[in-house]
């Protein structure tokens, strides 16, 4: 009743959830930061554990995964959703080009394609997980999931510039 329609409510669902994972992100995507890619990790292993372990994050995450149909691209949720994805796939990539620039990467690796690639990797897992939970264990196995999505980074020929 503190809400005019379900939309406000999942509005104010997400952002108890996802503003602080978005903080976290857009701090590792300073420049100052020494260890652009320990801090992607980091920060990556949190959010797939948090989605595990705090029942509320994972019912947040549930609903927008699975839950939440985006019927008008103007629905301020929709605009809200797509403003947090679009500024999470700038800010990765930022990530890459940091890490780059301080030699944790490849200087040939497209910074675009792989900010696509890890994120739509993140996604992924978050999206298979919370479909089907007893399918792997993601809190188990976070550290190696993003490890390997950090070696692919590292080592995919497919994401080097021409």
């Amino acid at each position: 009743w503190h809400f005019k329609n379900k939309s406000d409510l999942l509005g104010a669902m997400c952002e108890r959830v996802q503003l602080p994972m978005e903080a976290m992100v857009e701090a590792s995507a300073s420049e100052r930061v020494d260890d652009p890619l320990g801090n992607l990790r980091a920060t990556c292993v949190f959010v797939l554990q948090e989605a595990v372990r705090n029942p509320h994050s994972r019912k947040v995450f549930g609903i927008l995964f699975h839950k939440c149909e985006f019927v008008d691209d103007a629905e301020p949720l929709f605009v809200r959703q797509r403003k947090s994805f679009l500024q999470g796939s700038a800010n990765i990539e930022r990530i890459i080009r940091n890490a780059i620039a301080k030699g944790q990467l490849p200087q040939d690796l497209d910074a675009g394609l792989a900010g696509i690639s890890f994120h739509a990797m993140l996604d992924g897992l978050l999206n298979n997980w919370l479909f089907s939970p007893a399918s792997f264990d993601l809190a188990g196995d976070a550290e190696k999931l993003i490890d390997a999505g950090l070696d692919m980074l590292r080592t995919a020929s497919s994401l080097r510039q021409k």
